[in-house]
């Protein structure tokens, strides 16, 4: 029902049913931030049930081709927000990839989480770097924007459940905390590690580890 609101009140701003004067088009633009927020907390508590009930298990696949399973997805489905919060992504993606076992769909969520935060928590206009590598015995994914970050006290509050940081310029944007909660459950699923790094006022960066295949295991 939701979706529905927004994508009706969307098709009223770009005036599908009519012209409509510019003081009903910045109460539809409030709709439309409300909505969108409220759509964002159900995805997220939805996501929490899912996993404190232990309904989630994942649905382990092997495949080399983790970028364009996992990461091309999500980046074209951020397209429009990312237009218009005036964020510039850039990416670096390896020619190849070791073979790795993961689930693609927590995968995706796992990076939409990530991908929703550094917009959210970002500098408007900015800039976010999405990378996938290999390091070591393991397949590396972060992402990192440009914003306030946060310093090294601060990083014993990330990745629980319904923790935020107490920073004044991301306390101040909506949030449920539960995004970077949720990618850690994935990651442990994954029999993987999480990320967070950052330098204060400049940048933070976030992501994942998760195993790859020892090469005599690569069997496709």
């Amino acid at each position: 029902p939701i979706a529905s609101v927004i994508m009706q009140t969307r098709a009223l701003q770009e005036g599908m049913f009519g012209a409509l004067p510019g003081n009903q088009l910045e109460i539809l633009e409030a709709i439309m931030e409300r909505g969108q927020h409220l759509l964002n907390l159900t995805s997220d508590y939805l996501d929490l049930a899912r996993f404190e009930g232990g309904s989630v298990a994942a649905r382990i696949e092997r495949s080399k081709d983790f970028v364009g399973r996992v990461c091309l997805p999500p980046l074209n489905a951020f397209k429009s927000q990312l237009s218009e919060a005036e964020i510039k992504v850039t990416t670096s993606f390896p020619d190849e990839l070791p073979v790795t076992e993961f689930d693609p769909g927590l995968m995706k969520v796992a990076l939409t989480n990530l991908l929703s935060n550094a917009i959210k928590y970002g500098n408007s206009p900015g800039q976010i770097h999405l990378k996938v590598s290999r390091y070591d015995d393991s397949l590396k994914l972060t992402v990192r924007n440009a914003g306030p970050g946060f310093s090294p006290e601060m990083r014993g509050h990330l990745f629980r459940k319904f923790s935020r940081l107490p920073k004044r310029e991301l306390v101040s944007r909506p949030g449920s905390g539960v995004g970077l909660y949720v990618v850690w459950q994935i990651a442990r699923l994954h029999k993987g590690t999480v990320i967070a790094h950052s330098v204060e006022d400049d940048w933070a960066e976030f992501g994942f580890y998760i195993p790859i295949l020892p090469i005599e295991d690569e069997s496709m």
